[in-house]
């Protein structure tokens, strides 16, 4: 944890409350004392709805790229923004089977330091995964059809429904916040040698 005193204006590349409670979460971990101003924005990833394997982290830069271009058209100088946040979760073939997890970045806005910390993966059933595909990833995912075929379920955030047995349940959100206090305590370990 830092006790100095900083001033942090943070972009993150969604509008997402999952997304952005993880953000704030963590920054607050890592800086109790800053004083942070987070915007969310929406992005473009370019990507299908549901990321596939190397197509996550594709997604989360693009996304990255999406938010500085559509800043500059604005007219808003990225000189206001000292950080660039972007998450995109996607399905990943392993040897476990196939496993939700989420890509995290974080840049400057100038894009001199790139860091990507990838998430704990939770295990998605075949046949939840194999019904997505069938409807077609370019428009559907793996979680919207968990929460269609179980109403309960909050389709951003079926972690805790698909953990809720195992011997440590999990949050979408608690995923999210260990792999950004990872990614940016790396950021901000690598500008400071920089800085040096």
């Amino acid at each position: 944890m830092n006790t100095e005193k900083i001033t942090l204006s943070v972009a993150v590349t969604s509008k997402s409350k999952h997304k952005l409670g993880a953000v704030e979460a963590a920054l607050n971990t890592l800086y109790p004392n800053a004083e942070t101003t987070i915007q969310g924005y929406s992005s473009q990833s370019g990507v299908n709805e549901q990321p596939v394997n190397d197509e996550a982290e594709q997604g989360a830069y693009n996304r990255i790229l999406s938010i500085l271009s559509a800043l500059s058209e604005a007219g808003v100088s990225p000189n206001i923004i000292q950080l660039v946040i972007s998450i995109e979760s996607g399905i990943f073939q392993t040897k476990k089977g196939w496993e939700d997890k989420a890509v995290v970045m974080v840049s400057d806005p100038d894009l001199e330091t790139v860091v990507t910390q990838v998430s704990e993966g939770v295990i998605f059933p075949n046949h939840y995964v194999e019904e997505a595909q069938n409807r077609g990833f370019e428009q559907h995912t793996v979680g919207s059809v968990i929460a269609e075929m179980n109403p309960d379920v909050d389709g951003t955030d079926p972690h805790a429904f698909l953990t809720k047995d195992s011997e440590t349940p999990v949050t979408r959100a608690a995923l999210l916040e260990s792999t950004l206090l990872r990614a940016l305590s790396e950021y901000f370990g690598s500008t400071d040698q920089q800085s040096q």
